[in-house]
């Protein structure tokens, strides 16, 4: 467990000395508990971001990555911090059971895509895009825009052409966004 983020799966134990039953029965009695499908944690350690991206992206391997804040909050860039992994998966995997947030997209595209420490995500590009869709102020939302381009995750000229091609009606945050983008990304 301490070499995998505290995270044990039904191999990791039968590979320490459990038999099935055994297994079984500690996670009956609450000694373990999951986090997502075969990605469990002990009953005293206490559930964190990390465990929770580590053991979504476990579970969903290639058909998911880590949306808007959630993808945010990997990169290093600043966003209110929310202790919940969110996922995004293509729309064709909507009915995938929701272990953990599952957010569903049409727009599924390689480029949108990265491996960061160990662990797949949008870009911070596409991460904004997404997150603007959660409703945050103003204000949160020219933070993180800010915080993203002075870590050169993304820059201002790639978010605007990225607005441009996911700009659709009723997507929620691309005035706000577009209204922002005129004057973000600059740094002192």
């Amino acid at each position: 467990a301490a070499q995998q983020h505290s995270l044990v799966s039904r191999a990791d134990a039968k590979a320490a000395g459990y038999t099935a039953w055994r297994w079984e029965r500690a996670q009956d009695d609450g000694l373990w508990l999951q986090v997502a499908p075969d990605q469990l944690r002990h009953a005293a350690t206490p559930l964190t971001f990390e465990m929770s991206v580590r053991a979504g992206a476990t579970w969903l391997g290639k058909r998911g990555a880590l949306f808007g804040a959630s993808a945010l909050r990997w990169l290093d860039v600043e966003v209110p911090a929310s202790d919940r992994a969110e996922f995004l998966v293509p729309r064709s995997l909507r009915s995938i059971p929701n272990w953990v947030t599952i957010h569903t997209t049409t727009q599924w595209e390689p480029s949108d895509l990265i491996n960061h420490n160990g662990v797949r995500t949008t870009t911070a590009t596409r991460a904004i895009l997404d997150y603007a869709t959660s409703r945050p102020t103003a204000a949160q939302l020219e933070q993180t825009i800010d915080s993203a381009i002075r870590l050169r995750r993304t820059t201002h000229i790639r978010l605007a052409q990225r607005l441009a091609t996911l700009r659709g009606t009723g997507r929620y945050g691309v005035r706000l966004l577009s209204e922002l983008l005129l004057d973000s990304g600059g740094e002192s």
